[in-house]
């Protein structure tokens, strides 16, 4: 730890002192996550991890193409999903953990880049104390359990299994009906199917509004302004984000959240969006809030 700018009591890790550690970053190729996740990531990794070991580290980004299992150097903090090491537990995409093997390799894994960050702040809080000697361990996130929110006095107020032929227009709305340049939604492209709402994104040769790629939205006709939201959902699959490109979202929002006049970074009249869930192909799956007039960080 740093004391009067020099550092005392070194934390250690099995022995080692954390500042002989390096730090790697195994991250997803794909459009979305070069653009946003990693430019707000890497920060909340190195500032903490330097501070700490009173010296300047740096992260090293690894392409997360192929599953790896050799070290990288003697002492490794790793981030990622597509690495093993001796000590580690079965990989479980599911789950967000972290921990220490016996050989000392300290690792944090997790289905969303975005958690990384909250994984090794919650990692520095329990360990990083003047002169902690951290040894072998094991952290999991717990799997969110709704009787946690039905003890805090929540109840569900709403709920459609999709048993009917079709969507009660009384409930649900499309919207977005519309679109140009060979891109629209439309009604059409979202069904009813075995207890499922289908929402096809395809292209048609003739299509209700001619040739192009064709998709559909749908949302609730009353708003809530407080509550848990759910949903189950298969995503297709999706290679990237660019201009032209449909991916599977679930998300709620205010009613004006793009006009900085409205919005006021969030708690104005226009509120904000919520992106529950955004998904940009098996990889890349992100979770994150839109607000427009807020002077600080720029994008989401």
């Amino acid at each position: 730890m740093e004391q009067n700018g020099t550092c005392t009591a070194p934390v250690t890790v099995c022995g080692t002192p954390l500042s002989d550690y390096d730090m790697y970053l195994y991250f997803p190729e794909t459009v979305q996550f070069k653009k946003l996740s990693k430019k707000l990531l890497l920060p909340k990794l190195q500032k903490p991890f330097s501070k700490i070991v009173c010296k300047e580290k740096k992260v090293t980004l690894i392409l997360d193409d192929k599953y790896n299992d050799e070290k990288i150097s003697e002492h490794e903090i790793l981030f990622g999903t597509n690495f093993r090491r001796p000590g580690m537990p079965e990989r479980d995409r599911s789950k967000s953990f972290y921990g220490v093997t016996a050989e000392g390799t300290v690792y944090f894994c997790s289905p969303s880049p975005i958690l990384y960050g909250y994984l090794w702040q919650l990692f520095l809080e329990e360990f990083a104390g003047e002169g902690c000697a951290i040894s072998e361990c094991y952290r999991e996130i717990p799997k969110f359990d709704i009787s946690r929110l039905e003890a805090e006095g929540y109840r569900k107020v709403f709920e459609d299994t999709f048993e009917e032929k079709k969507l009660d227009p009384e409930i649900w709305k499309h919207r977005g009906v519309g679109g140009s340049d060979g891109r629209y939604t439309t009604e059409s492209q979202s069904t009813l199917e075995d207890g499922k709402l289908v929402i096809r994104g395809q292209y048609k040769a003739d299509g209700e509004r001619g040739e192009g790629w064709y998709t559909g939205q749908v949302s609730l006709r009353k708003w809530y302004r407080y509550g848990y939201f759910e949903s189950k959902v298969r995503c297709s699959y999706m290679p990237g984000r660019h201009a032209a490109d449909f991916w599977s979202a679930f998300w709620i929002q205010a009613p004006s959240p793009y006009d900085p006049d409205q919005s006021q970074g969030g708690i104005g009249p226009g509120g904000s969006e919520i992106d529950i869930m955004e998904n940009f192909g098996p990889d890349c799956t992100t979770s994150c809030i839109w607000i427009s007039g807020w002077e600080g960080e720029r994008d989401l």
